[in-house]
């Protein structure tokens, strides 16, 4: 199901009427602790040396993991 409109050269108009219900989960507390802890790690790195940005990928991934189960629970 799509809920925007795509206008002249594809971009994506979003309007309120169809974004509004987009679901928003809740996370749990200890995801919402887990979460603060992952984005506060990665706000830290440096991704200027391979070493860092090898880092960056992997805090990034387990950020995406944790969002994706809440969103699969809820």
């Amino acid at each position: 199901k799509t809920i925007t409109s795509s206008i002249r050269g594809g971009t994506l108009r979003w309007k309120r009427q169809y974004v509004e219900h987009i679901p928003i989960v809740e996370p749990s507390a200890s995801d919402k602790e887990l979460l603060d802890r992952l984005v506060g790690g990665r706000m830290g790195l440096d991704a200027s040396t391979a070493a860092g940005e090898i880092e960056v990928k992997r805090v990034e991934g387990e950020i995406e993991k944790t969002i994706n189960r809440v969103y699969s629970e809820g």
